[in-house]
């Protein structure tokens, strides 16, 4: 996971959708957004309960919590164990008198009282620490019985949390505090965009990866040596958009996040030479896959995009690259068949077509490919969509002895880092 999972990003997430619902810039008529000067509360999607799921545990042994739900208000001893029915919330724990209550409300806040992380035991059965506090919301219909589990945390208290879970123990200093302000550019940009909507981010590659309370000491360090600081382009804000690794050759925003006059400016044009991420393990990239399976994804890419030639594409002979961007990187793909008919799709939307591939989806939509017996032979640059930071790059150049403020305006070039808050 780490620095590799968010390169993947809310790009793959749905299926040939140029705009990925995780992570929507909003759409500006002077390409600006605002630079807050207070620091933003950061709403955290962390679970999306049904009612098929067993009641969530939150609280560590013992741990003082407060619960809040419409005018009611609670005292508990962790750990709580939260559901939901038709009727309401259902809690069941130590409060008190009470061991269960049940509860009629949109949402329930879950405070803990003495200021320490709340503990939250998830699914996989592993507990995580998490600053702030939780709230669990009611998710469409009320026959349905599912519920959010967010958790609302001041930025700076989130970020280091992000920083963990996207880079690797070890990386310079001077790294974690590039990610740190892109990062934090990035949650602000939607925190933002979704104020009408009911979270901002999520705990993972869809937006950024979030592990709660951090405990490396780089990731606190990049956090609170940058506080407050955000990317300013023309006394707006810039979203910090960023991949694992870009392959050397970087797509614009506009071609990686979509076609919006907030990508459309210049620090998302993306770097010039040299290549930073030669050395990264994802730099390229080899895989054998069905080409059956290729084919269909690709056809249903085809229906969704009324693309009449992907649709009726037969079993996939072999993929070229079609269309390169100013720096060289392959932004379109050509699909040729084995009875020579031909197709376009672009690589973002190739990229979102086999998301759901077997063994898992593919580091990047910049590839080509060959058709050896029934499988296809891909071959590929980078891990992510290629805007913005370079993660592996931003690493090499840390460790080449560069510092933030150089990192920053090799991957973001006209920015200006600002302090907001």
């Amino acid at each position: 996971m780490r620095a590799l999972w968010f390169s993947a990003l809310a790009l793959l997430l749905s299926a040939c959708d140029r705009t990925p619902p995780e992570v929507e810039a909003p759409v500006q008529t002077g390409a600006v957004l605002s630079i807050p000067t207070t620091e933003p509360i950061v709403r955290v999607r962390l679970q999306r309960e049904t009612r098929h799921s067993t009641p969530m545990s939150i609280g560590d042994k013992g741990q003082p919590l407060t619960i809040y739900g419409g005018v009611s208000r609670s005292q508990w001893d962790g750990p709580i164990h939260v559901s939901r029915n038709a009727k309401g919330w259902v809690v069941s724990g130590r409060g008190g008198p009470l061991s269960k209550v049940a509860i009629e409300s949109n949402s329930l806040d879950i405070h803990p009282n003495s200021g320490t992380p709340v503990t939250l035991l998830h699914r996989k059965g592993s507990p995580n620490d998490y600053p702030g506090f939780m709230r669990v919301l009611q998710d469409g219909d009320v026959k349905e019985h599912s519920f959010l589990l967010l958790n609302i945390v001041p930025m700076e208290q989130y970020l280091p949390g992000v920083l963990q879970g996207e880079l690797f123990a070890g990386w310079p200093d001077a790294t974690y505090q590039a990610q740190a302000v892109a990062a934090r550019s990035f949650a602000t940009m939607q925190v933002q965009h979704r104020v009408n909507r009911a979270w901002d981010v999520t705990d993972n590659a869809a937006t950024q990866v979030y592990i709660g309370t951090a405990t490396d000491k780089s990731a606190i360090f990049g956090a609170q040596s940058t506080h407050g600081q955000v990317l300013s382009w023309n006394g707006g804000l810039v979203p910090g958009y960023f991949c694992s690794c870009c392959g050397g050759l970087p797509a614009t925003g506009t071609e990686a996040v979509g076609p919006n006059p907030l990508n459309a400016i210049s620090p998302l044009n993306g770097h010039t030479a040299p290549i930073k991420c030669g050395k990264a393990p994802v730099y390229t990239w080899s895989r054998d896959v069905s080409a059956e399976a290729v084919t269909k994804a690709f056809q249903a890419c085809g229906r969704d995009q009324h693309n009449d030639a992907l649709e009726s594409i037969g079993i996939i002979h072999e993929i070229q690259h079609a269309r390169l961007n100013q720096h060289g990187r392959a932004m379109q793909l050509r699909v040729v068949d084995t009875h020579g008919r031909r197709a376009l799709i672009d690589t973002i939307d190739a990229s979102s077509a086999l998301f759901d591939l077997k063994g898992g989806p593919l580091m990047s939509g910049w590839f080509s490919a060959k058709r050896h017996g029934d499988q296809l032979k891909l071959t590929g640059r980078g891990f992510g969509h290629g805007a913005g930071l370079c993660q592996y790059g931003a690493s090499a150049m840390g460790a080449d002895g560069n510092t933030m403020q150089t990192i920053i305006e090799f991957y973001y070039p006209g920015v200006i880092i600002q302090t907001a808050w």
